[in-house]
């Protein structure tokens, strides 16, 4: 596999005058790390971005244009003499590349701009981050390395039999899951090479959601399902695994696999990073699981307001506490539940978002 990887600590120093300075060092080869997964690897794919001269609290908008694409703009605030932002850099190409970035007032006027040239050889950031179960798996993040301790302890129910290899297991039992959220299928890969599954599915729009609403991703949304089919492929998953993908919002797809009567044994929740949208995702989860199922809730202490919801959601399914519906088994990055008997219909009622 042909891995690209490139230097991106770029200093752009932006002042009244109009002036921008753009420092792009040398390409950093991939050999200067001692692994694929270190994580100050992927940090390199951050540019550093300072504006200075700049009054305090004005609203300017930052523009940037990469090679010969559109321009994009984002709002930013100056909240001090020097600001620092960060601009994750887009999947780039072997070759000579370009960046213009632009400092806009309130009325679109450009008020310093600066184009610099680099060139991308040798390391990460073309699609092809190394799984070391799929060589063939073509990923850009790997946002599942710091959960597989935690997923090795909290899932050996779900797990192959010691020393036996997936591939081996021939019979037709078996777990059934469902994924909210699959992005370029890095953690449906990992589920379906080390649990024991009957069936695999998986809900996204593959389009992002609204944290990938800006200029960081453009370059990388549009490949995001063309990766999750390769990647589901290239990870030679035995025939006797059902696999259903199913497009479009967890709005829409998740009460239709409820109104179909689909229950699964284990739910994996990474969709949404709002919280109205992980209330829908987490109340949709509890009832699509099976009695006695697991329900693990990605990115639990996103956000205050992600956490705060979650909490609610599940204390409200920890009543009475005689014979609550829910227990908690951990909480920490992530949140593990599992749901002890079904849940009544007016409990459903009240939780439902719209």
């Amino acid at each position: 596999v042909n891995i690209v990887f490139f230097s991106v600590a770029v200093s752009l120093r932006l002042v009244l005058s109009g002036k921008i300075s753009v420092e792009l060092p040398e390409p950093i080869h991939k050999s200067a790390f001692s692994s694929i997964y270190d994580p100050a690897q992927l940090r390199t794919s951050q540019a550093n971005i300072i504006l200075t001269g700049f009054e305090s609290n004005s609203e300017l908008k930052l523009a940037v244009a990469f090679d010969f694409s559109a321009k994009s703009t984002t709002d930013i605030e100056v909240v001090q003499d020097e600001t620092a932002l960060f601009l994750n850099l887009p999947l780039f190409h072997d070759g000579p590349h370009s960046i213009l970035v632009q400092v806009l007032d309130s009325s679109g006027s450009v008020l310093a701009d600066s184009k610099a040239e680099f060139e991308v050889r040798e390391g990460w950031n073309n699609g092809n981050l190394r799984d070391e179960d799929c060589d063939l798996c073509e990923f850009t993040t790997d946002w599942i390395k710091e959960h597989i301790p935690s997923w090795n302890s909290l899932l050996t129910e779900f797990m192959l039999p010691p020393k036996s290899h997936w591939t081996e297991i021939q019979n037709a039992s078996g777990f059934d899951l469902l994924e909210i959220g699959s992005w370029e299928g890095r953690s449906a890969v990992w589920f379906a090479q080390r649990l024991h599954l009957r069936s695999l599915t998986c809900v996204d729009t593959w389009r992002g959601g609204e944290d990938h609403a800006n200029w960081q991703w453009s370059n990388v949304l549009p490949l995001i399902e063309r990766r999750f089919d390769h990647n589901l492929g290239a990870a030679g998953l035995p025939e006797s695994l059902e696999v259903h993908k199913r497009r479009g919002s967890s709005y829409e797809v998740l009460p239709e696999l409820l109104a179909d009567g689909r229950r699964y044994d284990m739910v994996y929740v990474d969709g949404s990073h709002t919280p109205h949208g992980v209330a829908f995702d987490l109340v949709q989860a509890l009832h699509l699981a099976r009695a006695g199922g697991l329900v693990l809730l990605d990115d639990y202490r996103y956000s205050d307001g992600v956490q705060a919801i979650a909490q609610a959601v599940v204390a409200a399914h920890t009543q009475p506490e005689s014979d609550p519906f829910l227990e908690v088994i951990s909480e920490g990055k992530q949140l593990a539940v599992r749901k002890r008997r079904e849940i009544a219909a007016h409990n459903w009622a009240t939780w439902t978002v719209s």
